[in-house]
């Protein structure tokens, strides 16, 4: 039975962050509040002050939250284009994939990711996100991956905040910035 409990503690912890990053996704950063996140996910103040004591804590692991959601899909995407025949487009074919189907993470994430030009606690989480994707292309045989993954999140801002943008034109465009850095490479 006591290991039931903390099952329980764990979904509720779950629901928590889904609700807090909807939250950022939706309003922005500084709307993320403990009583927000309460409301959002339909779980009493306390319990979010529980498994969240302060806010720096709760931003803080809604941006990890969100970006470890981006990340194991972008890692997918370039797992997958490695035993692919036309690697580029699978990578670009997948990385679309992703931004479809976690745009609320997306959008979290690019929220935070300017939240951490004011806050040094959430730098950190930002310095950690931008080097994975990085170390990844590096390891693919990119040149210049930082100028890669920046070019790239540029791109997801933009496609998500172009109206009438499908997951077909975000993955062409990334393809012609991946594989303009795959010439580059050469």
């Amino acid at each position: 039975m006591a290991g039931s409990g903390s099952g329980r503690g764990e979904v509720r912890r779950q629901v928590i962050l889904a609700a807090a990053m909807a939250i950022v996704a939706r309003e922005g950063a500084g709307a993320l509040t403990h009583r927000a996140v309460a409301a959002e996910a339909g779980v009493s103040l306390a319990s979010t002050t529980y498994h969240f004591a302060g806010i720096d804590d709760l931003r803080r692991t809604t941006f990890e939250w969100a970006a470890d959601e981006i990340g194991s899909g972008f890692e997918g995407a370039l797992a997958k284009a490695q035993s692919s025949t036309e690697p580029l487009n699978a990578v670009t074919e997948q990385w679309a994939r992703v931004l479809a189907e976690h745009r609320a993470a997306f959008t979290a994430v690019l929220e935070m990711l300017i939240a951490a030009g004011r806050d040094p606690e959430l730098r950190r989480v930002a310095e950690d996100l931008l080097t994975r994707p990085a170390q990844l292309l590096a390891f693919a045989g990119f040149e210049d991956p930082p100028a890669l993954v920046a070019e790239l999140i540029g791109l997801a801002l933009v496609h998500l905040i172009e109206v009438h943008s499908d997951v077909g034109d975000f993955s062409r465009r990334a393809l012609e910035l991946i594989r303009r850095h795959a010439a580059e490479g050469d």
